[in-house]
């Protein structure tokens, strides 16, 4: 049986700059409202600069896609922290957090 929630990801291609400095084409598959998040915190070219900096600091057990979905969901956790101070985000977040934080630079 197809898997119907595949054909719910929507792909953009990306021209990124790898970390030799050459170009690096990547496609990138993510549900459309987490493109529609992305476009909203890093709009334009904010968004290409912004998935060049997951890549460089990317892992080999790390997947990009599970990065930008958890750099969209502790974005959203800051802003909801900023206006609900008692709510803290676990501790988890590992580099991700650090990933929001330049977000918001």
């Amino acid at each position: 049986m197809a898997n119907k929630n595949r054909s719910c990801l929507v792909r953009r291609h990306f021209r990124l700059r790898g970390t030799d400095g050459g170009e690096l084409r990547r496609s990138i598959a993510l549900e459309p409202g987490f493109w529609s998040a992305l476009d909203d915190i890093a709009p334009g070219e904010k968004l290409r600069l912004l998935i060049e900096e997951c890549l460089a600091g990317l892992s080999p057990e790390e997947s990009l896609v599970s990065i930008l979905r958890c750099s969209v969901l502790n974005h959203y956790r800051v802003l909801c922290n900023e206006r609900r101070p008692e709510v803290r985000p676990s501790d988890t977040e590992g580099k991700n957090e650090k990933l929001v934080a330049a977000q918001n630079q």
